[in-house]
C-alpha cells in the first residue's frame, strides 16, 4: 500500500497533500471511533 501510494503521488503534489491530510485526520479520530465502538458493543451485546 505504501509503495502504491508513493508511486501515485510521485508526480501529483495535490494528491499527496490530500492523502496526507486524510491520513492525519484518521489518526486523530481513530481513538474516538474505537471508544464509541467499544461502548456500543458493551451495552448492546
Amino acid at each position: 500500500n505504501k509503495e502504491l501510494r508513493a508511486e501515485m503521488v510521485k508526480d501529483q503534489p495535490l494528491l499527496k497533500e490530500i492523502l496526507d491530510s486524510q491520513e492525519a485526520y484518521q489518526k486523530k479520530v481513530r481513538k474516538w471511533t474505537e471508544m464509541s465502538d467499544y461502548l456500543y458493543l458493551k451495552d448492546n451485546l
